[in-house]
């Protein structure tokens, strides 16, 4: 990790959303760290598959490393959340299919709110500082399919129990 750059760390970096984050932050000169798994090729098969995107990113972007990892993965995640300690965390990994939630149940929640849990949890655990929460959790943004659901800002007033 460079001390001297903003580092922000994208889920679901070689998604639609998520990839169009790491080109916009590579640009301003973060040092941009993307965690994918490439599920969406499980989800949708071979169409689904963005190790092409994956590839882009790494062969176009000055700034930016891919981390192997699912987001269900909690001590992973914890792992992750911990070596780089990420001034941003921008959270677009998901399961957008709703016709395959509805087939695929446990791993459309897994997916979406077991790995978005894990995250945050991470996040709160590692980040917590004197009572009250640093930067990296105030700015989580959670994105799902084309639209920012919410900004988490309720987090930076948590206070550890």
């Amino acid at each position: 990790m460079n001390m001297d750059k903003n580092t922000i760390l994208v889920t679901g970096s070689s998604g639609l959303i998520g990839s169009e984050v790491v080109t916009y932050f590579d640009h301003l000169g973060w040092e941009v760290h993307g965690i994918d798994n490439n599920m969406r090729a499980d989800f949708f098969g071979p169409d689904g598959d963005k190790r092409w995107n994956q590839r882009r990113l790494e062969a176009t972007c000055r700034s930016f490393r891919h981390h192997e990892l699912d987001t269900r993965d909690r001590q992973g995640i914890l792992a992750c959340i911990e070596q780089l300690h990420p001034d941003l965390v921008v959270h677009t990994a998901a399961q957008p299919s709703h016709d395959l939630a509805a087939r695929r149940a446990f791993d459309d929640f897994d997916v979406n709110a077991v790995g978005t849990l894990n995250l945050l949890e991470a996040v709160r655990l590692v980040c917590y500082e004197g009572g009250r929460m640093r930067l990296c959790v105030e700015n989580l943004l959670a994105a799902r399919g084309c639209f920012v659901l919410c900004n988490i800002h309720y987090m930076e007033d948590y206070r550890h129990e």
